[in-house]
Parts: structure tokens; C-alpha cells; sequence
């Protein structure tokens, strides 16, 4: 099965959400990651911005591994 690695857009609020999923299944924070998630607008801003860079592993439409780098 074929695995695509990804950059997030800022119109991609769906692998954003994925991603979190992602996060919160691995840190074992459903908490931080699942109940407390951003507004849409909020995502799309900060994907916008130079300084934060989301990429994912999709496989089969489904994020199955997440990478976040944030610099200021």
C-alpha cells in the first residue's frame, strides 16, 4: 500500500485534523489534541505562516504518522 508524504495547506483543515488524531493516539493526550481543537481559522493561519510546517504520512485517505516543526 502506497504511503504519501504530504505538506499540509492552509486549505487542508481535514490532514490537520488528522494529524491531531495522530498526536493524540500517540502522546496518549486525547484531552490536548482531540477536545481542544482549534477553529478552522485559526489552522488556516497558522498554516499560512512561514514558521510552522505540518507534513503527513496519508495512506489509503487516512493520516497514519504526523511531523511539526515550529521556529519563530
Amino acid at each position: 500500500m502506497k504511503i504519501e508524504i504530504k505538506k499540509i495547506e492552509s486549505d487542508e483543515n481535514s490532514l490537520m485534523d488528522g494529524m491531531l488524531d495522530v498526536f493524540a493516539e500517540a502522546f496518549d493526550d486525547s484531552e490536548s489534541y482531540s477536545s481542544k481543537r482549534p477553529t478552522p481559522q485559526y489552522m488556516a493561519k497558522l498554516l499560512k505562516s512561514e514558521s510552522f510546517v505540518g507534513l503527513v504520512a496519508v495512506q489509503e485517505g487516512q493520516v497514519i504518522g504526523a511531523l511539526v516543526t515550529c521556529h519563530g
